[in-house]
């Protein structure tokens, strides 16, 4: 009995030292250490006497494990547990380091604080991970990102990065920005008020490509670009005497095609103008009095002071003052062919300007002013310009742009007309002159030049067309434009029926004009030359007359019985008229939609009837027109319209009868 408990207690210890054995090589150094991992010791592990059943253990090659993962997110590390199911061995615990930082990089740069500074070119991101460890974890491997990758704009980006790997749960978004290149903020130096207008001086920023002038004062909203440069200072001449300007400046650079700016001082610089501007140098100009002198306005500038001398340092004598409105000066005392120098002195109340700088000018006849438009006839045009006071004569002359020949000269100062005789197209330019003390012709600049050319007078047709009330004007015109006039009345006033474009000969004008009956209307008609800038108009036609009205005396009768198609009728036609009347071979035949023509059988196609006489006439009808009658005669009836055609007094007519008719309409 005692030597089985002996041997079972030796068993027990094998047992246990194999077990002990097992967990110092499996579990050694693999498990983290804030598991509660305890070693076995004898005396945990002693066996009484008392023990019934041995400690379950697996043998080595019976285990069956299983893994649980705990994923590791930015906030907290993860776990991976692998254990015995059956006994309960822990195989492995480790931990799974939490990613504690993510870098971005920029063309594989790295990028500080998440910036990329605005370069113009495009860069593109990547971004690498860390541990808490520092171990590096490279994107696609690990993790992917999504979101906006090449930039190169101006702006904020978002990157979204997922984890790839079973051992971490991550889902973040990351922001990143382009951001522009910082350029140093300009210093005001000097704000100073000045003769010349408000000077300013800045520091120069070295980054920066140049400078935005602001500007405000009392009646502004806020600030103002008043200037765009690259040098450091500048003068503002736009100022008024006595006002308080304030000043600020930012710099801007340039890269690609986006402009950055830099901070500016929001307050400012404030100074009080002392000093009226000094204006501008004048202008001058001739004109027919003499001499013209303007300025440009100086802002805050009541008044305005003249001077002139006779030589550049020669003295300045005042000629005159204007009003803070009036900014120039016509100067009437001067002499021809003499040069004057003129100056500008500016006024705000009693505080004067220094004198602007000199112009200077030799008193010369302004170049004539050509009329655009002028007269022509057959054989020769007649043109004007306007005159001038001060000129003795005129010059014309003929050019081709290069040479100018002299072909008139107008000695009464006051004659401005002239008349060229020509048939062709001609150029024509005129200069004034004055005699100087010598004796000598001196001549202004020639005017610009004068197109012209002749035209002849266009002949006018007038012919009626009764039936439509209509008075037809034909003319051989052959001129790329023309104007039509016409009256109501001997004593009315001309009116403009109708004008030709521009656009094309018109070898004839055909117009048509509705009237009234009984009142007379007379026409006229003149050619129009475009040529260059000038407008060259014709002679008028001569005056043409007609009336429209009623012929009394004239009948006519048409037979009061049908007839079969086909065959003809008579008619009689009296003349009890003062003039001989033409009846024409022609007519027509309307019975409801049937019209016809035919043939009066009268000395061929038409017979004349005199003054106090009446003819018995044959109509003969002819076949029918209308594709729908195309095999049939007109038939006449009482209640068919008969058209005839009439001469009366070299007018042609025409004229609608039926049976009960005998009015004769023209």
């Amino acid at each position: 009995m005692k030597t089985t408990k002996k041997i079972f207690k030796i068993m027990s210890f094998l047992v246990l030292s194999v077990l002990m054995l097992t967990l110092s090589v499996f579990g050694s150094g693999a498990v983290a250490d804030d598991f509660d991992t305890t070693s076995v010791s004898e005396e945990t592990t002693s066996v009484t006497e008392e023990t019934t059943e041995p400690e379950v253990v697996c043998p080595d090659e019976s285990h069956e494990f299983i893994t649980e993962t705990e994923r590791a997110t930015l906030e907290k590390d993860g776990y991976k547990v692998t254990t015995c199911k059956k006994c309960g061995y822990v195989y492995e615990k480790r931990v799974i380091n939490r990613i504690t930082k993510v870098v971005l990089f920029s063309n594989g740069e790295v990028m500080e604080n998440n910036e990329i500074v605005y370069d113009g070119y495009y860069h593109y991101v990547t971004a690498i991970a860390y541990d808490a460890l520092g171990n590096e974890y490279q994107e696609y491997d690990f993790f992917k990102i999504t979101g906006t990758r090449n930039v190169d704009a101006v702006g904020t980006y978002k990157l979204k990065m997922i984890s790839q790997s079973e051992e971490y749960d991550i889902s973040e978004t990351i922001s990143y920005s382009v951001v522009g290149p910082e350029i140093t903020q300009p210093v005001l130096k000097t704000v100073k008020s000045t003769k010349n207008g408000v000077q300013i001086i800045w520091e120069k920023s070295a980054e920066a490509d140049g400078y935005y002038l602001y500007r405000k004062d009392s009646s502004s909203a806020g600030w103002k670009r008043i200037k765009k440069t690259t040098k450091t200072e500048f003068t503002d001449t736009d100022v008024e005497y006595n006002k308080e300007y304030s000043y600020t400046v930012k710099a801007y650079k340039i890269i690609s095609s986006a402009t950055f700016y830099s901070k500016y001082d929001k307050k400012g610089v404030a100074v009080k103008t002392k000093y009226v501007l000094t204006p501008t140098a004048p202008t001058t100009e001739m004109a027919d009095y003499g001499i013209k002198i303007t300025w440009s306005a100086v802002p805050g500038a009541t008044k305005y002071y003249v001077y002139r001398a006779e030589s550049k340092n020669g003295t300045y004598e005042r000629l005159g003052k204007t009003k803070s409105t009036v900014t120039s000066y016509a100067d009437k005392k001067t002499a021809l062919g003499k040069t004057y120098y003129y100056k500008v002195k500016a006024y705000a109340d009693d505080k004067g300007s220094s004198a602007s700088p000199y112009t200077s000018v030799k008193a010369i006849l302004t170049a004539p002013v050509i009329n655009k438009k002028l007269t022509a006839n057959g054989t020769s045009f007649t043109f004007s310009w306007n005159k001038n006071s001060k000129a003795d004569g005129y010059f014309i002359y003929q050019t081709d742009g290069k040479t100018y020949t002299k072909v008139a000269e107008i000695k009464n100062k006051n004659q401005n007309e002239y008349t060229y005789k020509t048939k062709k197209l001609i150029r024509l330019v005129v200069t004034a002159y004055f005699k100087n003390e010598a004796g000598k012709k001196v001549q202004s600049a020639y005017s610009e030049v004068l197109y012209a050319n002749s035209i002849a007078k266009p002949k006018i047709e007038l012919s009626v067309s009764a039936l439509e009330k209509t008075i037809y004007v034909t003319s051989g015109v052959k001129t790329n434009s023309y104007q039509l006039y016409y009256k109501e009345g001997k004593n009315g006033s001309w009116k403009l029926l109708e004008k030709g474009n521009q656009y094309g000969y018109h070898a004839v004008v055909s117009v048509a004009h509705s009237v009234n009956l009984n009142k007379t209307y007379y026409y006229k008609i003149r050619a129009v030359e475009i040529k260059a800038n000038n407008t060259i108009y014709g002679e008028f036609s001569e005056v043409k007359s007609l009336t429209l009205g009623y012929i009394s005396g004239v009948t006519v009768t048409l037979p009061n019985k049908n007839y079969d198609k086909g065959k003809g009728f008579e008619i009689t036609v009296k003349n009890s008229a003062k003039k001989k009347l033409r009846v024409h071979g022609t007519g027509d035949i309307s019975n409801d939609s049937i019209t016809a023509s035919g043939t009066i059988s009268a000395m061929g196609n038409y017979i004349d009837i005199a003054s106090g006489k009446s003819s018995t006439i044959k109509f003969l009808p002819i076949q029918a027109t209308s594709p729908v009658f195309d095999t049939e005669m007109p038939a006449y009836k009482t209640s068919s319209k008969i058209v005839l055609y009439f001469t009366y007094d070299g007018i042609e007519y025409a004229s609608v009868y039926n049976c009960k008719t005998g009015k004769v309409f023209k």
